[in-house]
């Protein structure tokens, strides 16, 4: 993979995960109606999220 392919893979995820995904998780959770040790776990759902991104990135970007 050359860096022009793996900007464009870098961008496209960074706009699907952070644009789309993480807005629509976050509603539908503050939309449920949990308490207590649910909405806990609930709200750890877009952290991880985030942090696969991450992963996501770094491993299109050393190309593993």
């Amino acid at each position: 993979m050359n860096i022009v392919q793996g900007l464009i893979s870098v961008m496209i995820a960074c706009i699907i995960g952070i644009a789309v995904v993480v807005p629509i998780v976050a509603d539908i959770i503050a939309n449920a109606s949990l308490t207590g040790v649910s909405l806990t776990l609930a709200n750890i759902v877009i952290p991880l999220i985030l942090v696969v991104i991450i992963v996501a990135i770094v491993s299109m970007i050393t190309g593993q």
